[in-house]
């Protein structure tokens, strides 16, 4: 039953959801004319997914085609539940509390940043990823929320824009929750075809 709950939890940091979910705000950015907002969003998704498709890439490489590091470098997979997690549900909370009063603000912030935690925590309670592997991708979804906070400095963006992105969630859960993208195969071939090109050292 617990193993139950951690699964369902866990779906909610699939690609398929979170992937869904950052496009779907990113025409409902578009649709409100805040098109720097937009901007923002998209490259901090795009920063995001970025960086730990090339991190997953070449731990692999690192772990099975360099002998003389093949040793030094355990088998290592940063988790993406937890980085796109992080940059969509917190960049969520970042877009929608910008126009709320400060008590709100923090309150929306407390809630993604446990809700966040949660699903970090059950990529652990599955057995997906250990503890470092979690810690790192939060790192990078972390990394990319500074991102967009930076780019939206001294902005104010539309009003009523807490709405759009509740709708885009709902719909995004409504159309993908359960659903599984296997990102982490496609990027395992990605990196036996670098290794198979002799991109990386050799045996």
């Amino acid at each position: 039953m617990q193993q139950a709950m951690w699964l369902s939890i866990t779906d909610f940091g699939d690609s398929a959801v979170g992937l869904t979910l950052a496009a779907l705000v990113l025409v409902a950015l578009l649709v409100s004319g805040w098109s720097r907002g937009a901007v923002a969003w998209l490259l901090a998704v795009a920063g995001c997914g970025t960086a730990m498709a090339v991190c997953k890439v070449a731990f692999r490489l690192a772990s099975t085609t360099c002998a003389p590091v093949a040793h030094a470098v355990p088998a290592f997979s940063p988790s993406g539940h937890a980085a796109l997690s992080t940059v969509v549900y917190g960049g969520l909370a970042v877009l929608g509390g910008r126009q709320l009063p400060m008590p709100a603000r923090y309150l929306l912030g407390v809630c993604a940043g446990l809700w966040i935690a949660l699903i970090a925590s059950s990529r652990i309670a599955v057995q997906a990823h250990t503890p470092v592997e979690v810690v790192t991708g939060l790192a990078v979804g972390l990394g990319a929320i500074m991102l967009m906070i930076h780019l939206l400095r001294r902005t104010e963006g539309p009003r009523m824009l807490l709405p759009q992105l509740a709708a885009a969630s709902v719909l995004a859960l409504a159309l993908m929750y359960g659903s599984h993208w296997q990102v982490e195969s496609s990027l395992q071939d990605v990196a036996a075809w670098l290794r198979g090109a002799g991109a990386a050292c050799s045996h």
